[in-house]
């Protein structure tokens, strides 16, 4: 079976290493994580990682070589990680530069969301521009780049 290793003090990132074999039933008293083939509890959708307000900061101040390659590092399955699933923070997160605390809705008690911004005017500035060209590489290679969003916190108001 083949292995890619990442880790810290090796200097290894994304290794293939020589293939191995693995024993069935290895004594052990430890914990053991039982990996089988046969059987599917779960479908995995993809991998991936968070695009944060920070990592879209920097991807703006890029030149287009270094945008073209940063994509092409986390997006391409050849020649980068292959990343295909992405996780969208909804308001701030703890990424995000001063003022760190912001919402789609900072009106205290707007239960009814009277006040939500629905041009998203905080995220055009420079998510939804890392988000639009990370799908746009995907979709060139005919792959498809899944998103979900959720909120690392609610809005200050809400909270006591």
């Amino acid at each position: 079976a083949g292995l890619v290793q990442t880790a810290k003090d090796t200097g290894d990132k994304l290794s293939v290493q020589k293939d191995m074999n693995f024993e069935a039933d290895y004594p052990t008293s430890g914990p053991v994580v039982d990996v089988s083939s046969m059987d599917t509890d779960q479908v995995i959708v993809g991998f991936g990682g968070a695009f944060t307000e920070a990592s879209a900061i920097i991807f703006a101040g890029m030149n287009k070589d270094r945008q073209e390659d940063f994509l092409k590092k986390y997006f391409d399955p050849d020649d980068g990680i292959g990343y295909s699933l992405g996780r969208v923070h909804i308001n701030s997160c703890d990424f995000s530069p001063p003022p760190a605390q912001w919402s789609e809705d900072d009106v205290k008690d707007d239960f009814d969301l009277k006040f939500f911004d629905n041009s998203v005017s905080h995220d055009s500035k420079v998510m939804i521009p890392l988000i639009k060209a990370a799908m746009e590489r995907m979709q060139q290679a005919g792959r498809e780049l899944k998103l979900f969003a959720s909120p690392w916190s609610a809005p200050a108001w809400m909270k006591t």
